[in-house]
């Protein structure tokens, strides 16, 4: 593996940290210029379909609303810089590794900072009685299975938005309740990984919609069909 430049390892560091705004994703159209790409998902949007800036504001509305984690692919026609993860697909990845080996192996050291920073943050010692104390024993987590990933490519690297099961390991027998947990990782291809957060997915408040009177912030937007030349526009991504 190649070592990053001074460049790269600050890039790396900077996009670490904040959630990348929305892109179009484009391909090579019939004349042979870039032109917004379309998803190949399966739609399940509305009929007739949203409009071209009618689904950016959905896409970056569910971004928002999940930080990464549960957009509804299926509500959307064009491509964009988010996109769920192909299990079965190891392009992105090198070095031997497979896509589902490296999202287990992602999630396992997320689940591992989560764990000590658990132990970091805790008291160690609890009131036992007038007579003493107690060493206060932390309920570490262990990864069961990964079952859903979003990304979008940063930097020499990709961000992934991984959501994975996991269980304490209190017990070595019997049946042990599973919990969802969240990880954002940043995994590189010349710099150590980050492990940027992980933590207990929250439960849902309110399940996401399709584009409605509630997204008007959005619609203050620069419109892409205003726009002569599509490809400066700042919502476009390869």
């Amino acid at each position: 593996m190649e070592k990053a430049t001074a460049g790269e390892e600050e890039f790396a560091e900077m996009i670490s940290y904040y959630l990348e705004n929305v892109s179009f994703g484009l391909e090579i159209g019939p004349e042979g210029h870039y032109v917004p790409a379309l998803s190949g998902h399966e739609y399940k949007g509305t009929t007739p379909p949203r409009t071209m800036d009618e689904e950016y504001d959905l896409m970056a509305k569910q971004v928002t609303e999940t930080q990464g984690f549960d957009m509804d692919f299926s509500q959307f026609r064009y491509d964009f810089n988010y996109r769920p993860v192909d299990f079965d697909d190891n392009s992105l990845v090198i070095d031997g590794e497979t896509m589902r080996d490296l999202l287990n192996r992602l999630s396992r050291q997320s689940l591992e900072q989560y764990n000590q920073d658990k132990v970091d943050n805790s008291f160690h010692f609890a009131f036992l009685s007038t007579n003493g104390f107690l060493l206060y024993q932390e309920t570490k987590y262990e990864l069961v299975e990964v079952f859903k990933a979003n990304y979008h490519m940063a930097g020499a690297g990709m961000m992934f938005f991984i959501t994975f099961q996991a269980k304490q390991d209190f017990s070595s027998s019997g049946d042990v309740p599973k919990t969802t947990f969240q990880a954002k990782s940043h995994y590189s291809y010349f710099s150590p990984n980050k492990y940027i957060t992980c933590h207990l997915k929250a439960p849902p408040e309110n399940k996401v919609h399709p584009i409605d009177s509630t997204e008007k912030e959005f619609a203050k937007k620069p419109r892409l069909t205003q726009d002569k030349d599509a490809s400066t526009d700042a919502r476009i991504v390869i």
